[in-house]
């Protein structure tokens, strides 16, 4: 009797350790649901924004340079600063963000998508790729810097600024490149040609200079100065 219960015993055991082992290997077995971005991409980060229009994370070179990254694997062996999409600083700069009706985005000279930036006088100037010993090569959109050679330097951005002499150089009168000058008084004063015989020609730019006859008198000039009695004469 005692051996016939022992052996019972060991079936029982045998069995519920069976059971046990299959059990485990069945969860084991349970291959876990891929993570999918708004993209379809397994483990992507990409985001959706309240307008169900699904944004791209991704690198930023600098000077508008920009890589978009499908998962964080991505990102290894790329230069620039990482945004994810989503993120404050995603939200902050991105204009498509939340921009549910959006409208096409014209640039100064007309052009949907374009990067071309106004200045304080309201003169219009293009980016452009700069490739080397002064050569530049204007582009309307960032599409256009594909496939082109040099550093990308945006319209109006500080790199523009500082490079470009004719960002924000307007005179007195508001004139792009103008030559007009303003005394202590804050009169405005006009260069001119002077023709003889009291014949002044006014001359807002230097272009305007050209084919014009007689001696050019710069506005604020020593000799413009010495002969204008109006220069700093405040009323």
């Amino acid at each position: 009797m005692k051996t016939k219960t022992k052996t019972k015993t060991k079936l029982v055991v045998s069995i519920c350790a069976l059971t046990l082992i299959f059990s485990a290997c069945k969860k084991d077995a349970e291959t876990p649901e891929p993570v999918l971005d708004c993209n379809g991409i397994e483990n992507g980060i990409a985001a959706e924004d309240d307008c169900q229009v699904c944004h791209e994370s991704y690198m930023y070179g600098g000077m508008g340079a920009v890589t978009y990254v499908d998962t964080y694997a991505d990102t290894v062996g790329v230069a620039g600063s990482f945004v994810l999409a989503g993120s404050p600083m995603d939200i902050m700069s991105n204009p498509n963000w939340n921009n549910c009706d959006p409208e096409p985005v014209v640039d100064c000279n007309g052009i949907e998508n374009g990067i071309a930036a106004e200045d304080d006088c309201q003169v219009c100037h293009e980016s452009y790729m700069y490739q080397g010993m002064g050569v530049v090569v204007t582009v309307a959109t960032l599409a256009d810097t594909a496939e082109l050679d040099g550093v990308f330097i945006l319209a109006g951005s500080l790199e523009d600024q500082a490079s470009n002499p004719n960002w924000n150089n307007c005179d007195c009168n508001g004139v792009p490149n103008g030559i007009a000058a303003e005394d202590t008084c804050g009169t405005c004063h006009e260069s001119y040609m002077y023709q003889g015989m009291g014949v002044l020609v006014n001359v807002p730019t230097l272009a305007d200079t050209a084919g014009e006859e007689g001696m050019f008198i710069l506005a604020g000039s020593d000799i413009d100065i010495a002969s204008n009695p109006n220069w700093n004469v405040c009323k």
